[in-house]
């Protein structure tokens, strides 16, 4: 929670991103397990898809990226 008592989603975000990295489970039911706990507004809801689903997809994007043009395989890294 922020200081106005509201649920920060970028907080969230990093939660769900945090547990999503260590414990590589599925993010639709991480996300859905952190929204139940704390709720948020629409507009809030849909900032935190953005984040979360942007930086998973954009690290997929990269780690292809990086095996097309490393010797080194990305689970070695």
């Amino acid at each position: 929670m922020n200081s106005s008592g509201k649920t920060d989603p970028r907080y969230v975000s990093l939660l769900i991103l945090n547990e999503y990295f260590i414990k590589r489970t599925s993010l639709k039911n991480l996300i859905n397990n952190y929204l139940d706990k704390n709720p948020l507004s629409d507009l809030d809801r849909r900032f935190l898809f953005e984040i979360v689903k942007g930086t998973v997809r954009f690290l997929l994007k990269i780690d292809y990226l990086i095996g097309v043009f490393s010797d080194i395989k990305i689970e070695k890294m």
